[in-house]
């Protein structure tokens, strides 16, 4: 056992960091190789380890030259990894995530990675809607403004799944029954989108699809490592999410608490201030009073921010603390009201009984 920890050592580490957590390390996150990469991680005699916030592809440094004979010999090496959530709350908590079931986010490596430096898999500092995907559409409206005349639908591999011509002004891909799988998009030869196609076994909450590509300058750099007697480099990659900010909105529900609507919040930063209170009907026809918070605020896992409710003690000028810590949002207390066609606002909902 020892001797198989010492003589495995990560090809490719892929670590994801969620700024809603503590430390930025995410919970209730699983990963998978699709069933293509398993078979070509079998081939080159990787193995797959998982952990809490990534994956990592581990290689047999005892058998660099066989390594080095198949990278030499193959053109396009690649390994796909669904990332799952085992509640469907990742998007609740995540900026720019999707609330539709038909997007998840897709991050694939570049050419123009730096070696031996840990790379993101996505432009900015975080993750946002440009790294989103279709996800097992069964149709893709192409909207041919541009009157392609030739449609080609390609899957990882770069083998034709599909080709039309002749194509009309309002035309459809019809997806059909897929493999497993990136596929892409290309009009009269010029990539036009990717989209991603879950297996037969479809998992409960996928969040994104990861794809490592061993372009061409990983590979030269492994064989010109092995060829030189150096240990086989390695290749470690990141994913940053940013906690979703929305407005909190606190209902107060009198039970044996009168006068609410005197009552006032206040945060212990001094920063934060919130609207109200409004009157509002809930659905049982009872009255409540509620607040809103005039900024966004982000979701973490502990609480960042104490907010206290008080009101004036009668005549005096004295303040009675009704509430010393109102609590913080849940996870699937999320609410969206659109704004604009395109434009939400997001809102977490809190009640309190007092």
């Amino acid at each position: 056992m020892i001797e198989l920890s010492f003589q495995y050592r990560p090809l490719i580490k892929v670590s994801v960091y969620h700024e809603y957590f503590d430390q930025k390390l995410p919970k209730n996150l699983s990963f998978e190789l699709t069933a293509n990469a398993k078979k070509k991680a079998q081939q080159l005699g990787l193995l797959f380890r998982t952990q809490a916030n990534g994956f990592e592809l581990l290689v047999d440094h005892t058998q660099a030259d066989a390594l080095k004979m198949r990278l030499a010999s193959e053109e396009s090496i690649q390994f796909s990894c669904w990332v799952n959530c085992n509640n469907p709350y990742f998007s609740h908590i995540t900026d720019s995530a999707s609330l539709d079931l038909n997007h998840i986010f897709y991050f694939e490596n570049s050419q123009k990675d730096k070696l031996g430096k840990e790379a993101s898999l996505h432009n900015g500092e975080e993750a946002t809607e440009a790294d989103h995907r279709l996800l097992s559409p069964s149709v893709i409206n192409l909207a041919n403004k541009k009157k392609i005349k030739q449609l080609m639908v390609y899957n990882q591999e770069g083998s034709t799944v599909h080709e039309q011509v002749e194509i009309e002004p309002e035309a459809q891909y019809k997806a059909g029954a897929l493999a497993e799988g990136i596929y892409s998009i290309y009009g009269d030869g010029l990539f036009i989108q990717k989209f991603i196609v879950l297996p037969f076994k479809r998992p409960r909450y996928p969040v994104a699809m990861v794809n490592i590509a061993l372009t061409e300058q990983i590979r030269k750099h492994i064989i010109d490592s092995i060829e030189s007697g150096e240990k086989i480099p390695s290749y470690p990659f990141s994913i940053h999410f940013k906690a979703r900010a929305t407005y909190w909105r606190y209902t107060l529900v009198s039970r044996y608490t009168k006068g609410l609507e005197k009552a006032a919040i206040s945060a212990s930063d001094k920063k934060t201030n919130f609207k109200g209170p409004e009157e509002v009907q809930l659905p049982n026809g009872a009255t409540a009073q509620m607040f809103s918070s005039k900024e966004l605020l982000q979701l973490h896992e502990f609480a960042q921010y104490n907010f206290q409710l008080a009101k004036k003690n009668g005549q005096k000028s004295a303040e009675k603390v009704l509430v010393n810590r109102l609590p913080a949002p849940s996870i699937d207390s999320l609410r969206t009201e659109q704004v604009k066609p395109n434009q939400h606002n997001y809102f977490s909902d809190i009640i309190v009984y007092i």
